[in-house]
């Protein structure tokens, strides 16, 4: 039994011995831009040492030659995450082997969020702003304020492209802390009181100002109501905004002969 345990401590030492190796080989491969070399070194102790491995595959995926932020990101995420798991003397041996520091991961991880965010933002789309959020919001509020700002801004130009109040009314509810939410409010509003008045029928203008009872929209349905009401039911008309629809303001006074609101 003792002679069984210990051929098993000198072969598990051994092959963390030849991994760390690979490791160091790998590393040393990828200084001297030998990027297929390296990632063969990382890849055949990955069964061996996931965490030296994870290391040096972090490494590799951010290379200019190598980039793939998901890869990057995955390894570099398992890396820390056993890295903080080890001992001190663990810790103080990957030091010395691999040149490391207990802030190396932070240190990769700030480098792959400012690769990431260049790209994000080169040509922005709003899936990717918002995993960039979720991957590093917490560790860069900086770069996160950047991000969002980027992400409503392009999220209030789609709604503004898609020329409907329900595309505008999304985005009032999807973003309701964007600096876009008052000029959001007032499109959403003519949008609206565009599309329930398009066909300029008394039914659709009599049902709309319910909604839109201020302002130029307000005016705007007076406006269009003195194009279909004949001139002897204009009283009645006005007499019917006036109570349901509550346009009048203090001081203001309808005139049948113009059909207009004047103060």
């Amino acid at each position: 039994m003792k002679k069984y345990f210990c051929v098993s401590l000198i072969v598990f030492c051994c092959a963390a011995l030849n991994a760390q190796k690979n490791t160091q080989k790998g590393l040393a491969a990828l200084s001297q831009a030998n990027f297929g070399t390296a990632k063969t070194y990382f890849y055949k102790e990955l069964k061996k040492d996931s965490l030296c491995a994870a290391f040096g595959l972090s490494n590799y995926y951010l290379t200019p030659f190598g980039y793939q932020a998901d890869s990057a990101f995955a390894y570099l995420t398992f890396f820390e995450g056993a890295y903080a798991t080890l001992n001190a003397k663990s810790k103080t041996k990957l030091q010395t082997d691999l040149a490391l520091q207990d802030n190396t991961a932070q240190q990769l991880f700030h480098q792959l969020a400012t690769s990431e965010l260049q790209v994000a933002t080169r040509a922005p789309q709003i899936e990717a702003l918002e995993l960039y959020m979720e991957r590093y919001g917490q560790k860069y509020p900086d770069y996160k304020k950047i991000v969002v700002a980027l992400r409503d801004s392009l999220a209030f130009d789609n709604a503004l492209k898609a020329q409907s109040s329900s595309a505008m009314q999304a985005f009032l509810v999807m973003y309701p802390n964007a600096v876009q939410q008052q000029k959001a409010k007032a499109n959403y509003d003519l949008l609206l009181y565009q599309e329930r008045t398009q066909h300029d029928t008394e039914a659709e203008l009599l049902s709309t100002p319910s909604i839109h009872t201020q302002g130029k929209l307000g005016s705007g349905f007076i406006t269009n109501m003195h194009k279909l009401a004949p001139l002897k039911h204009l009283r009645a008309l006005f007499k019917t905004i006036r109570i349901h629809l509550k346009l009048a303001r203090p001081g203001s006074k309808f005139t049948a002969s113009t059909c207009s609101l004047t103060a």
